[in-house]
């Protein structure tokens, strides 16, 4: 089964990722419990957050669907 992306040889999946974000038209962001995997480019900060970060700083629409869970323990881990 082929990828329904290009995927350039080489290139490191998060920037894959971050490109398919320039391209795309909106995006959907799912919030489960995990955090993600830790950006290649920064520390402290996820791919899944960097992929946010640049669809904002874009205005791109964003489409959010957060596991019940993970919403209702929002309280316990907020600062």
């Amino acid at each position: 089964e082929e990828p329904g992306y290009v995927k350039t040889l080489g290139e490191h999946s998060h920037q894959v990722c971050l490109d398919a974000i320039n391209e795309a038209d909106l995006c959907i962001l799912i919030v489960n419990k995990r955090y993600g995997g830790e950006f290649y480019g920064e520390g402290g900060v996820s791919i899944t957050e960097k992929e946010y970060e640049t669809a904002i700083s874009q205005g791109k629409p964003i489409i959010v669907f957060v596991n019940q869970q993970t919403w209702d323990a929002r309280y316990k881990w907020s600062k």
